[in-house]
């Protein structure tokens, strides 16, 4: 039985430390990839920069508690950026023993003008009447566009409905509907998206795009009347 017992032992720490040479390998290589997809886009690449993390609130920002990491900055047809790595971590409950980690990949341009906060939210696929009970962030109501396919697909959160109305206009609504569901918001004067997992270099570029597609459809009267 002792025999079983630690035979079970031997195999389960050499599991377990297969499972951590693995991680440190793939980090490694990410990392390794990182510094050369930015290199040879001439961006540049910090390990970290804790102000840019105290900028803004809502998703996925934690005051205080999270961190910016593999911050990349640079300029994407004719637009300065900032993309990093978004890292804390949170209990499931109040009474949980242990915090899980939580890592997100974060994109910023900056706007013409400093505006209202207007954020636009993925509805999960699967149950989109639920998830548009989120609590809000920003003080504002959930706005409905009267684009229901549109309405389906995002949650649309703002303190000022004529700021929304200029926005989502139907030329916008249409884009976004085409692009399909990713999270973004106007918050000052910044354009902000986010996404669950690890920034990859091959895909800022892809991200970036797809928000500037966004300020591409919203009329400049908008910056003009801010």
């Amino acid at each position: 039985m002792e025999i079983v017992v630690v035979t079970a032992f031997i195999v389960i720490a050499g599991v377990v430390g297969l499972g951590v040479h693995g991680a440190r390998r793939s980090a490694r290589r990410h990392a390794s990839a990182m510094r050369e997809g930015v290199r040879a886009r001439g961006w540049s690449l910090a390990a970290t920069d804790d102000d840019i993390g105290m900028r803004w609130r809502g998703e996925p920002f934690r005051a205080r508690a999270g961190h910016p990491r593999n911050v990349v900055r640079g300029s994407h047809r004719g637009h300065d950026f900032a993309a990093f790595d978004y890292v804390f971590t949170a209990k499931p409950t109040p009474n949980a023993d242990t915090a899980i980690p939580h890592r997100f990949a974060v994109w910023a341009l900056p706007l013409p003008a400093s505006v209202p906060t207007l954020s636009v939210t993925a509805r999960h696929v699967l149950s989109p009447k639920v998830s548009a009970q989120k609590v809000t962030w920003f003080g504002g109501a959930h706005v409905a566009t009267g684009d229901p396919e549109f309405d389906e697909m995002f949650a649309v959160e703002c303190a000022d409905d004529a700021f929304v109305a200029q926005v989502l206009q139907p030329p916008l609504l249409e884009h976004l509907k085409q692009a399909g569901r990713w999270n973004w918001r106007f918050e000052d004067d910044t354009m902000i998206s986010f996404q669950k997992g690890r920034l990859d270099a091959a895909g800022i570029a892809a991200s970036l795009d797809r928000m500037i597609g966004v300020l591409e459809h919203v009329s400049r009267d908008v910056w003009r009347h801010a």
